[in-house]
């Protein structure tokens, strides 16, 4: 008996492509990220200003009356 062209894969053959897919997805994902996490952790924070006296830092949200 052959295979006619027309016809659709098997659901199993179907199913396991998309679990492949997804896993390739997550985890190319994943691996970015660790990638980001460890490249964060080389170069550090970026350096923080405790300087309070620009934007709005040090305004207050209740209006003082006056």
């Amino acid at each position: 008996m052959k295979k006619k062209n027309n016809e659709d894969p098997p659901l199993w053959r179907t199913v396991l492509k998309l679990f492949v897919g997804l896993v390739a997805i997550v985890g190319s994902v994943g691996i970015a990220l660790w990638l980001a996490l460890q490249e964060e952790e080389k170069n550090g924070p970026p350096p923080v200003s405790v300087e309070k006296s620009w934007g709005i830092v040090s305004d207050s949200p209740i209006r003082k009356r006056q």
